[in-house]
């Protein structure tokens, strides 16, 4: 069931038009965004607000280069891939730069392009070094843990993997992206299974980019070139898809990223069309219901 839209297309701090490219809650749940083109990372209420933002364009400390996946720490900072910096860098809830780490290469506790990124259980970074076409684990203070996956199609490979969350056991569920599958490993790295095939049937994708554990324990995934969203079951049994290209309420242009805020519904960004989509779930189909916009205010 749709519920509510945000719209960013008029533009944000004289710059682009806001592009919605991750999404994550903070510890008071409220949406922390992530934007490439205005290089900057946006808080709001669940209800379309405008917070704060914080952010500019650069490679030094505090500063973002194309950030993408973004997460609230066990400790409330935010953690972002600053993805074309090759490098990760943490916030406090306020926007107040803490401390970075990676730098371009292929090393351990190295970086190429990471794009998804999340929390486990233990309060540990995971990573998605896509360029790397591997998983990388680091502590809350940025020191190396492990890394696990290398380039190819066999079952713990991987071919540019883009988005990772954690399911309700602790298992780290990863977009293997062109690779065209979803793909689970137990904490230490070890393959326990995967899903999912290139393909337009129930249950295939092109491309799966984002993905997101729900309050039912499913699995709701981006495919961006697809213009929807699959939900699976834990076991990744196809349950529905929902969403097509277009403009209006329950459409969509390339979105980008998912997340389930503190209610259970599903935050949508919907990058093309420069706004964010909130959906009912898990346990409700998404239909047409009502569209409730909010223009957010220009800041500079």
């Amino acid at each position: 069931m749709f519920l509510r839209g945000i719209d960013f297309s008029k533009g944000f701090k004289g710059c682009f038009p806001c592009y919605p490219t991750e999404i994550s809650c903070d510890h008071n749940g409220n949406y922390i965004i992530s934007d490439i083109r205005n290089n900057i990372i946006k808080f709001f209420t669940p209800e379309g607000d405008f917070i704060r933002y914080f952010g500019e364009f650069g490679s030094e400390n505090g500063q973002l280069d194309y950030p993408e996946g973004i997460v609230c720490d066990h400790d409330g900072n935010i953690v972002v891939c600053d993805s074309g910096n090759h490098r990760i860098q943490v916030f406090t809830p306020n926007g107040d730069f803490i401390r970075s780490f990676g730098k371009n290469g292929s090393e351990n506790g190295q970086l190429d392009t990471p794009t998804g990124i999340t929390c486990d259980h233990d309060g540990n970074i995971v990573i998605c070094d896509t360029e790397n076409h591997r998983i990388q684990v680091f502590t809350s203070k940025g020191e190396f843990i492990r890394s696990f996956g290398n380039e190819g199609s066999e079952k713990g490979q991987f071919n540019n993997p883009e988005g990772i969350t954690i399911n309700k056991n602790g298992n780290y569920v990863i977009c293997d992206t062109e690779n065209h599958r979803i793909q689970i490993f137990s904490p230490f790295g070890e393959f326990l299974y995967s899903f999912g095939s290139i393909g337009s049937k129930e249950g295939q994708f092109r491309y799966p980019t984002s993905i997101t554990c729900d309050h039912d324990g499913n699995y709701a995934i981006i495919e961006e070139f697809k213009h929807r969203i699959h939900i699976f079951t834990s076991d990744g049994i196809f349950i529905r898809s929902f969403g097509d290209f277009g403009f209006e309420e329950n459409q969509f242009r390339y979105p980008s990223g998912i997340s389930c805020d503190h209610n259970g519904n599903y935050v949508i960004c919907d990058s093309n069309n420069y706004r964010i989509q909130v959906f009912k779930g898990p346990s409700e189909i998404p239909s047409l219901l009502s569209l409730c916009w909010k223009k957010i205010q220009t800041i500079g």
